[in-house]
């Protein structure tokens, strides 16, 4: 609650009780969403290093 209130959002989910898999699922999505529109902002692919960190955020998500 202390987080909420300092910050204006909830925890992140590492920090959710484990019957909170909702939350969880649903930040995951919105970070994928936010690398995806990140990455559309350029004309064609994303560059190897864009495409790279993209990899790996969403290997620490699924690793979670």
């Amino acid at each position: 609650m202390t987080d909420e209130v300092a910050y204006g959002r909830p925890p992140p989910p590492w920090c959710l009780p484990p019957q909170a898999p909702a939350e969880a699922d649903n930040f995951r999505s919105t970070v994928i969403v936010a690398i995806e529109a990140a990455a559309r902002t350029h004309q064609g692919e994303p560059s190897p290093t864009m495409a790279e960190m993209a990899r790996k955020i969403t290997g620490a998500l699924d690793a979670a």
